[in-house]
C-alpha cells in the first residue's frame, strides 16, 4: 500500500530542520548551525553550506520514509556560493536525483531561506 507522506524544511533562526508527517504521525528534528566560539553568527553566504551539509542528518533522524539523504555542493571557500549548484544551477541536482533514481531533491539558494525541488524525472 502507497503511503502518504508530507515533509516540510525550514532554515531560520541559526536551525536545519525537518518535519515528516506519515500516516497520521508527526516526527520532527532540528539542528543548530555551528558557530565558533568568540563569534556572534554566520555570514548568510556560509549558512547554505551548514545548512545542506547538515540535512542528511537532520532527515536520518526523522526516519520513515525518509532514506538515503545525500548533500552536495557542501565545500565553502567564502566566493562559491551556488557556483555551479544551488537553486540558480539545479542541473547536478537533477541529474543526481535521475542517475541514482532518487524520488526527489532540493537546491537552496546562497542563504538556504528559497528552494527549488526535483523529482525523480529531473
Amino acid at each position: 500500500m502507497l503511503e502518504t507522506c508530507a515533509l516540510g524544511l525550514d532554515t531560520s533562526n541559526y536551525t536545519t530542520s525537518a518535519a515528516l508527517l506519515q500516516n497520521g504521525k508527526m516526527t520532527s528534528c532540528g539542528k543548530l548551525l555551528p558557530v565558533k566560539s568568540g563569534e556572534i553568527g554566520l555570514r548568510q553566504s556560509d549558512a547554505v553550506f551548514h545548512h545542506t551539509r547538515q540535512l542528511p542528518q537532520v532527515m536520518a533522524e526523522l526516519g520513515g520514509a525518509v532514506q538515503h539523504v545525500r548533500a552536495i555542493g557542501v565545500s565553502p571557500d567564502g566566493c562559491n556560493i551556488n557556483e555551479g549548484c544551488g537553486s540558480t544551477h539545479p542541473e547536478a541536482l537533477c541529474a543526481l536525483v535521475c542517475k541514482e533514481r532518487l524520488d526527489l531533491g532540493f537546491a537552496f539558494d546562497g542563504d538556504a531561506d528559497r528552494c527549488i525541488a526535483a523529482d525523480g524525472e529531473g
